[in-house]
């Protein structure tokens, strides 16, 4: 990671930050979309061109110029998130998405007025038939790692491209969702704040009979613990406001999807109310 100016952040500030960008769980306060370039792995054996590409490789989604690869990463992580989202494959779009949560003990609120877009919890889902568990198959929960980005790469075709310092996004679910938490949070000194240390991320190939999948890998490291900069704080708190935009936006919808079903109990009782009324009026004819 390269240096700028070292920063003295306030404490007070760096703990509203950590507990908006879900760094250190011990942070917690008392009881239009915007988005970062993403960092994927390749899943494609050649590009559009035929050139051939090794799968497994990193590259970012949504940075200027000709698609990249890379080996190997590294990653300061900024901001840790979970998220639910729901993709209709239907209509090929996002059709429900909760608020970014810190921890499992806030409540994934999502914008149809439900929690976790409808989909039950863990322990409930696991002794749901096939059948039942199929109706949420679409709804999957993200976990999403808001990070600056290293990244020393090329192209199809040999051209080096490098990025330094890229704020950026990972999404990990499935196989990819636990690692970041058991391979660099857990491994964290106690106390520490995410952005404290950077992660040499890898991808390991594996086999599960006939499907081939890659599983991300982070490396914590420990020795060199990373100051804050101004460019570094400025990004976080860029972060941060987008984070806070996003919730405020998903809260609102779930507030107006809650009033418009209390709406429509009203109405369907006002309905049942007055066709007993009617009822009553012809008998009496």
């Amino acid at each position: 990671m390269s240096k700028s100016n070292t920063q003295l952040i306030d404490p007070e500030q760096e703990r509203n930050l950590a507990m908006i960008l879900g760094s250190n769980e011990e942070a917690t306060a008392p009881s239009k979309a915007e988005y970062l370039p993403e960092i994927k792995m390749n899943v494609d054996d050649e590009d559009d061109e035929g050139n051939p590409i090794k799968k497994g490789l990193f590259w970012i989604k949504g940075v200027e110029g000709e698609k990249a690869f890379a080996e190997t990463i590294s990653i300061r992580p900024l901001a840790h998130h979970y998220q639910y989202l729901h993709w209709s494959q239907a209509e090929k779009k996002m059709a429900n998405k909760t608020i970014l949560i810190t921890n499992w003990g806030q409540e994934p609120i999502d914008e149809k007025g439900t929690v976790r877009c409808g989909r039950p919890d863990s322990k409930t889902l696991k002794q749901l038939t096939d059948d039942e568990r199929a109706k949420y198959s679409e709804v999957k929960c993200f976990r999403q790692v808001r990070c600056l980005v290293d990244f020393d790469g090329e192209t199809s075709t040999g051209t080096k491209v490098k990025h330094e310092n890229l704020p950026a996004i990972i999404l990990l679910k499935g196989s990819n969702f636990s690692p970041f938490e058991d391979e660099f949070k857990k491994a964290l000194p106690k106390g520490a704040n995410l952005w404290d240390y950077s992660a040499t991320v890898t991808t390991e190939r594996r086999k599960q009979g006939s499907v081939v999948y890659f599983v991300m890998h982070f490396e914590p490291n420990l020795k060199k613990k990373i100051p804050l900069d101004d460019t570094t704080v400025e990004t976080m708190q860029g972060l941060a406001d987008m984070i806070v935009r996003e919730n405020k936006a998903i809260q609102g919808k779930y507030q107006r999807a809650l009033t418009n079903a209390q709406d429509d109990i009203r109405t369907i009782d006002a309905v049942v109310s007055h066709s007993s009324d009617l009822n009553e009026d012809f008998q009496e004819g």
